[in-house]
């Protein structure tokens, strides 16, 4: 058992205010330390930077809160692209029609063309690659805690 110091814990020891938490949720939402902290009262950005650095709970409160954050987005982006794809035939149609139209100028039907396989390319791109971090990431975990790992290689 430690022998603790007089006076206030340190922020290690503390229990995380409700200001510090909100000032972390704003940090979460995408705001700057400095706006964050300013957003509660806080005078030092630093201030806050020490509690979510310092703090466990309030380090696991963060990071909950970005990962919240994370997953509404994503959610958000998968209808979007849920939505392009569910299209895709539609557009493939228009798009068919405006490069047979003879009136439509070459660099509108190329451009018109590129910007949307680009989309559907970049959203196929970005959700395989988003698979593959997160295979490494649970291969890594595997690997410091010890446990067996099967090194196989997956095709992206």
């Amino acid at each position: 058992m430690t022998i603790s110091k007089p006076g206030r814990p340190s922020i290690s020891e503390s229990d995380v205010p409700p200001h510090i938490e909100e000032a972390l949720l704003h940090k979460a939402m995408g705001k700057t330390w400095k706006d964050s902290a300013t957003a509660v009262g806080l005078k030092k950005y630093q201030t806050l930077r020490e509690w979510a650095n310092k703090n466990d709970k309030a380090k696991k409160f963060y990071k909950e809160a970005v990962q919240e954050r994370q997953e509404r987005i994503q959610d958000k982006l998968d209808n979007s692209y849920e939505m392009l794809i569910e299209s895709a035939p539609e557009v493939a149609i228009q798009l068919l029609k405006i490069i047979r139209n003879e009136k439509t100028k070459g660099y509108a039907k190329t451009e018109a063309i590129n910007s949307f396989f680009r989309i559907v390319e970049r959203g196929w791109s970005d959700k395989k690659l988003a698979q593959a971090l997160q295979e490494t990431k649970e291969r890594i975990d595997y690997l410091e805690a010890g446990r067996p790992l099967q090194m196989t290689e997956r095709p992206i």
